[in-house]
């Protein structure tokens, strides 16, 4: 696969990938139980772009346009990522980030520690309204790189939907096997 530039420009690029394809039907399945929305994205080196996005029919909060990049510190598909990368990778960005704005830098590590307990309690991590407050979402990252890029996938209701209080018992389960799915149709679950 490209740069995330180039896939960013590209929009053949991704009707390509085939793990898009796969993953399509899912997501609109899901989207469509949560009146919410399913995403998908995916990271290479330090930047995160959205690949696919699925919306249910009663969902009317935030609509963002495939190709856009990513936050890393202020989303769960940013924080997924994060924790999908190799340790000396996340160090590194965390250092980056560090000298360039360090009050973003301590509060993005403390949603790491926070995300982290949810990946190993839940196996899920959580936005906690930190980029939209209307919104929550949870991501689930796969657990093993394709073609040396990580996919994370995410939903997002809005705070108002009856199924925000059903995240962790109900949404994230669902997230978790779609995830899973998609991993064992592709040959590519390290959980076997």
């Amino acid at each position: 696969v490209p740069g995330l530039g180039l896939l960013q420009l590209s929009s053949p690029v991704l009707t390509r990938m085939a793990l898009r394809q796969f993953a399509r039907p899912l997501m609109q399945a899901l989207a469509d139980l949560t009146e919410g929305q399913v995403q998908l994205a995916v990271g290479h080196r330090r930047e995160l772009c959205l690949v696919e996005l699925a919306n249910g029919m009663g969902n009317t909060v935030f609509r963002p346009e495939i190709g856009v990049s990513m936050s890393l510190s202020r989303t769960a598909t940013g924080r997924a990522y994060l924790l999908g990368m190799a340790d000396d990778e996340r160090r590194a960005y965390l250092r980056e980030l560090q000298a360039r704005d360090p009050q973003r830098a301590a509060a993005l590590e403390q949603r790491l520690v926070d995300a982290q307990g949810d990946l190993a309690r839940h196996g899920f991590c959580r936005s906690h309204g930190d980029l939209h407050s209307e919104i929550e979402s949870i991501a689930v990252p796969m657990s093993q790189p394709q073609d040396g890029e990580l996919w994370v996938f995410a939903v997002s209701v809005p705070v108002f939907s009856p199924l925000y209080t059903r995240l962790e018992t109900d949404l994230g389960p669902r997230l978790r096997t779609l995830v899973r799915s998609v991993e064992s149709v592709l040959g590519a679950s390290g959980l076997a």
